[in-house]
């Protein structure tokens, strides 16, 4: 007769992944304090990755909803006592919906991360651009970093005529 043998050991909880995703973010804030890491590429402040932790094929794979949801609340709370910005690296379309879906959830309101003198200035701007009364002009920073030229010496002569 056929016996169930699954000696594999049951997944750990959530708790376990979020504990060492807390802990990475601790070290390396810990180790970018100490080297004196800066910004790179222009960055405001130095950027962290963090992998959506145990949902490939570890053992929190059936509950990656939950674990984006805890991760997220870990990463807000991180980033409001250190002057690092993270990065949340979900795999797949669906985990990156659900990730976005989420952080707009928890986000702080608009009002309160801006101000009401720049929530005003930018929902002005956004009535604008709605009715086709925006005009953007950008700077050559802007445009080479897309990849077009720089244009030192003022735009390229027009073709010949003729």
């Amino acid at each position: 007769p056929r016996r169930d043998c699954d000696l594999s050991p049951a997944p750990p909880p959530l708790d376990w992944f979020v504990d060492a995703a807390r802990q990475f973010l601790q070290l390396a804030a810990a180790s970018v304090s100490e080297e004196g890491t800066r910004a790179r590429c222009r960055r405001a402040q130095p950027l962290l990755a963090l992998p959506v932790v145990g949902t490939g094929n570890g053992g929190a794979r059936t509950a990656s909803g939950r674990m984006i949801s805890r991760l997220l609340e870990v990463l807000y709370d991180f980033t409001a006592v250190h002057d690092i910005d993270v990065a949340l690296v979900v795999k797949g379309e669906r985990r990156f919906s659900a990730a976005q879906a989420l952080r707009r959830q928890m986000a702080p309101a608009w009002e309160d991360t801006l101000g009401a003198r720049l929530c005003g200035a930018a929902l002005e701007l956004a009535q604008r651009a709605t009715a086709d009364e925006l005009a953007l002009f950008i700077g050559a920073g802007v445009s080479v970093g897309a990849g077009l030229p720089a244009w030192q010496g003022g735009p390229p002569p027009p073709p010949p005529r003729g």
